[in-house]
């Protein structure tokens, strides 16, 4: 089961979660390959991350994946609430990815094990 990313402002919290719908989406926004920035991330970290995460990253991956947004809800203004509040830009970046990851889309899964063979007894 996905669960969702937390992102703490001040004493509200918010939470991020992709679905297939929501990522295509994000895709949508970015207006490339979510798969290329993701597998970048996972492949050479920290440096993927500056590579990749950019700005309309981080604006992307809020508008399509933050649960809850009200109507009028503005990516931009919730980037600098976060940031007024002591954050930064590569911590939400960061949030966007393991949401991301979490979705379990972009990584291989955990087999199934399957269940043992009995043997038979003929008589």
């Amino acid at each position: 089961m996905r669960k969702p990313i937390e992102i703490k402002i001040g004493e509200s919290r918010y939470q991020l979660l992709y679905t297939v719908r929501s990522l295509e989406r994000f895709e949508q926004y970015l207006g490339t390959s979510l798969f290329s920035v993701i597998s970048s991330v996972l492949v050479n970290g920290a440096v993927g991350m500056v590579q990749s995460a950019t700005i309309h990253f981080i604006i992307s991956g809020l508008r399509a994946g933050l649960l809850n947004q009200p109507k009028n809800f503005d990516a931009y203004d919730f980037v600098d609430m976060y940031c007024e509040n002591g954050g930064n830009i590569g911590e939400l970046a960061k949030y966007i990815v393991d949401a991301v990851v979490e979705s379990g889309l972009f990584t291989q899964g955990t087999p199934k094990k399957e269940a043992p063979m009995k043997k038979k007894n003929h008589r």
